[in-house]
């Protein structure tokens, strides 16, 4: 199991705040996104290493998009791939290679 952190260049925090949150999980690899919401080049380099049961940790949901529908593109393609999501602002840890009732 891999531990990865994603962030997304001063959205939603400054970066070197979410650079700090992420470290605490000791992630072995960073994945840095551009400030642009319209790249995804990071996410999709995090999207090609990842294998069931990986963590993944984002200082908020809002690393994913600033709307609905992109944050749930992004999380549709991490439950593909069944790992964890760890989010530290909301406190949000979601297991998608485990079900968990009433959850899913």
């Amino acid at each position: 199991m891999a531990i990865y952190g994603y962030v997304r260049r001063r959205q939603p925090l400054p970066t070197n705040d979410q650079l700090k949150i992420v470290s605490d999980y000791h992630c072995e690899e960073l994945f840095i996104e551009s400030a642009n919401l319209k790249k995804h080049d990071a996410f999709d380099q995090l999207l090609t290493k990842l294998q069931p049961k990986d963590r993944v940790i984002i200082a908020s949901l809002q690393v994913f998009g600033n709307d609905a529908v992109s944050t749930s593109r992004a999380l549709a393609q991490l439950r593909q791939k069944e790992v964890q999501v760890i989010s530290w602002s909301t406190q949000l840890h979601l297991n998608y290679y485990k079900r968990t009732a009433g959850l899913l």
